[in-house]
């Protein structure tokens, strides 16, 4: 999410006020605990739930760390069995972060190159993102991409349900498509009577049901 100029909003410890993360994306749906991001070139899934755990953790380790470095920079250099004992816990510290610090990389569960980024939903276990002539669709659990149809302008509005998308552009133009079955197969394609998950149909909204400009 960003703000009106476009920077990253930060999520901030509502207790403490401490800065925990920042996610680079434009659009954002929550979907708890899994967040999906949608930024310049690319859609991002990451367990945000457990992201800000983490990062709760590490802050907590850290402040601990520069209290203690900060002790030990107070130490006279012939307090040794202070200097070591302070010295052995900072080290034990670092050791902590650097697993917490893994721990958040893990955190990111998937990342695909996507260019559009007009808008974004989140439709069963499908992402669609829409952009500048295409609407494209996601796997929400690996990311892998499922369909891509052509729309006449910026796809800035969309809307799923019942099986049907719709999608409103900047040229003025409504697109409403619905799933191939053996009724409405794809153009030169043929499906099954039964509808398949999203993941399995990649052209799962092949055809439009509102060729004009106005679907009335």
């Amino acid at each position: 999410p960003t703000d009106r100029a476009g920077r990253p909003l930060p999520a901030v410890d509502s207790a403490g006020g401490d800065h925990l993360a920042t996610f680079p994306g434009v659009p954002m749906i929550m979907d708890a605990p899994m967040s999906y991001l949608q930024s310049d070139s690319e859609l991002t899934a990451i367990n945000r739930g457990e992201y800000i755990e983490l990062t709760q953790e590490r802050v907590r380790l850290e402040k601990q760390h520069a209290g203690l470095k900060q002790k030990l920079d107070k130490l006279p250099q012939d307090a040794a069995d202070p200097r070591a004992q302070l010295a052995d816990q900072i080290s034990e510290l670092e050791s902590q972060i650097a697993e917490v610090a893994e721990q958040l990389q893990e955190c990111w569960e998937w990342k695909t190159p996507c260019a559009t980024r007009s808008s974004l939903i989140l439709a069963g276990d499908t992402l669609i993102s829409g952009g500048d002539g295409v609407v494209t669709g996601f796997n929400v659990r690996n990311g892998r991409q499922t369909f891509q149809i052509p729309v006449d302008g910026n796809a800035y509005g969309l809307a799923a349900a019942n099986g049907r998308l719709v999608v409103s552009t900047d040229q003025g133009v409504i697109h409403a498509f619905e799933r191939a079955t053996s009724a409405n197969p794809p153009p030169g394609e043929a499906t099954s009577n039964e509808v398949a998950p999203y993941a399995e149909m990649p052209s799962m909204y092949a055809r439009s049901c509102c060729p004009a400009r106005w679907c009335g």
